[in-house]
């Protein structure tokens, strides 16, 4: 069984910074990242295997530019970055990770952890 988390959020421009007393804004990619590793160490179907388990963001309402501190820092090895830019390299990522049959029988393995 392969499981994909596919993480989209609304970024409209970077905003990693620290404020005192706050938790530190993470990079997207490591929060897709350790969405990833949660699937792979928690459901049985996956039996932490993180190769069967695929991540990407994709910043809709982003330009490159407005993100590129993003795009050139905390990369995380397997988890790509899109912006709005390159919504057809997203939707080349989607149609080579993702099967093209309906999911609701690979949900039930997963839910009851069988491969």
């Amino acid at each position: 069984m392969r499981s994909r988390k596919i993480s989209t959020a609304s970024w409209g421009r970077s905003l990693l910074f620290e404020v005192p007393g706050l938790r530190p804004q993470s990079h997207p990619c490591q929060q897709a990242g350790g969405y990833r590793n949660q699937i792979a160490n928690h459901i049985g179907a996956v039996d932490g295997r993180l190769e069967a388990v695929k991540a990407a963001v994709y910043l809709h309402n982003a330009t490159h530019s407005s993100v590129k501190d993003l795009a050139m820092g905390a990369a995380v090895e397997g988890v790509p970055l899109f912006t709005k830019a390159e919504r057809g390299g997203f939707i080349e990522y989607l149609q080579g990770n993702l099967g093209n049959q309906p999911g609701r029988m690979a949900a039930d393995r997963a839910a009851h952890g069988m491969a």
